[in-house]
């Protein structure tokens, strides 16, 4: 795996960054940017069809304007393959085509800790998860991997972080039906999140956040009910970050009788270390309480950072990812019949994300 890991440019300048807290009190205007694009050659046993393949695992840009360090739009662009990997009907044959993945306005208050967002936004607990994670292009978290929760939704949010950014708590309301499908209902989700920081750390980096998240929803024209509640401790300090979250589900795609539950633990290095590595651990039920719909997923990796010191925005990694079912025969709605898996890759990602200062006109 090659990792592209470039620190934001100028610390001094901040933008509407993808966290709920409102930026420092920085009266600046800032146009920033981030990228991920992830490549991979892989090896799949057992044989699925297709053993070896290339894969396009992530490609997103997004750009964002911030106006005298109060208020600023963002938009995120990713490239999705055209009718589905297993699909024969798309664009252009089956081309990658540019979807919207974020297109938001942020204002903030930033000496009051407030900030607010309106448009498609993201989830906040998935994009606090993926930044925790710290390593998204490989995989996706918990919730999201397991189609529990979309990236993305229409709506806002509201948030207030305390002096020392000690303790944030947000409110927000959405669709409820994602990035992809327009609203069905007149229910709306309502999300509260709470983050707790009791060491609160420098340049971004806390010894200890725990997070607490709930989420009251529906979905489809029924209104189905689509309830989420979840956990997250992260901890970080000197060669590892180490984190474990929880999700349960009520409800899911349209049926009110599924009731998923899942359980994430991983432990990979920061940034500043001269060797990037990951292991991580998922345990996912698609019923809880039906030993059957059990499964089991894992990510580990490893590599040097090139040349060879901590914050290289390069970094040689293999990684090994695979699936164990705890019944093969086991059948879903949308996956068919499931089969244990173990790949074998060589990926290529890159993160760069840059902020820069607008000099104002003379």
């Amino acid at each position: 795996m090659i990792v592209l890991l470039t620190n934001v440019a100028a610390a001094a300048c901040v933008g509407p960054d993808l966290t709920p807290e409102a930026p420092g009190a920085v009266d600046e205007t800032c146009v920033n940017g981030a990228l991920e694009v992830g490549a991979r050659g892989a090896w799949t046993r057992p044989d699925p069809g297709i053993a070896a393949s290339f894969d396009l695992t992530r490609a997103r840009a997004e750009g964002g304007y911030w106006w005298d360090g109060v208020a600023g739009p963002r938009v995120a662009v990713a490239a999705v393959r055209s009718g589905g990997e297993a699909g024969y009907v798309g664009v252009d044959g089956e081309s990658f085509v540019a979807r919207i993945d974020a297109a938001e306005v942020r204002v903030a208050w930033p000496r009051a800790g407030i900030a607010g967002s309106l448009g498609l936004v993201d989830e906040p607990w998935v994009e606090l998860a993926n930044r925790a994670w710290g390593v998204r292009p490989v995989a996706a978290t918990l919730a999201q991997d397991q189609g529990w929760l979309e990236p993305n939704d229409l709506g806002g949010w509201l948030a207030w972080t305390s002096p020392g950014r000690v303790v944030t708590v947000l409110t927000s309301a959405t669709t409820g039906e994602g990035l992809r499908r327009r609203e069905s209902n007149e229910g709306k989700d309502l999300g509260g999140l709470l983050i707790v920081r009791p060491v609160v750390g420098r340049g971004g980096i806390d010894p200890l956040t725990v997070t607490l998240w709930g989420r009251d929803g529906s979905i489809g024209v029924d209104a189905a009910r689509d309830h989420r509640v979840g956990g997250r401790i992260v901890g970080a300090g000197g060669p590892v970050v180490v984190g474990v979250e929880g999700v349960v589900a009520w409800g899911l795609d349209g049926d009110a009788a599924r009731l998923p539950l899942g359980i994430s633990g991983w432990v990979r290095t920061p940034e500043d270390l001269p060797v990037l590595a990951w292991v991580r651990v998922d345990e996912a039920w698609a019923q809880r309480g039906v030993g059957e719909t059990a499964s089991t997923g894992w990510w580990v990796g490893a590599g040097p950072r090139v040349p060879l010191r901590g914050g290289s925005p390069v970094a040689i990694a293999v990684a090994v990812e695979g699936t164990r079912y705890a019944d093969q025969a086991a059948i879903t709605p949308d996956a068919g019949v499931l089969a244990n898996h173990t790949t074998l890759s060589l990926q290529a990602v890159a993160t760069p994300r840059i902020a820069r200062t607008v000099p104002e006109a003379p």
